[in-house]
């Protein structure tokens, strides 16, 4: 099974692993841009950067297992 990005990319298969970055850096992204603003605590920022790191885990998994790898 494919585990990392640089793993997929030789496999072909990066569009989950890919996603699942993009989705993690936005919510890094927007928790440090709320932070900066003052409209978000730190405590709120890292709550954020958890959320993002738990859906970019999960969704590299489901796209992992939905994919075929006897081709």
């Amino acid at each position: 099974m494919c585990e990392d990005t640089f793993l997929c990319q030789g496999a072909q298969r990066i569009l989950w692993p890919t996603t699942a970055s993009v989705v993690r850096f936005v919510l890094a992204l927007a928790a440090m841009v709320l932070v900066l603003r003052g409209y978000a605590s730190l405590r709120t920022a890292f709550v954020l950067v958890a959320v993002g790191t738990v859906v970019a885990t999960t969704s590299s998994l489901l796209g992992f297992l939905r994919t075929r790898w006897d081709r």
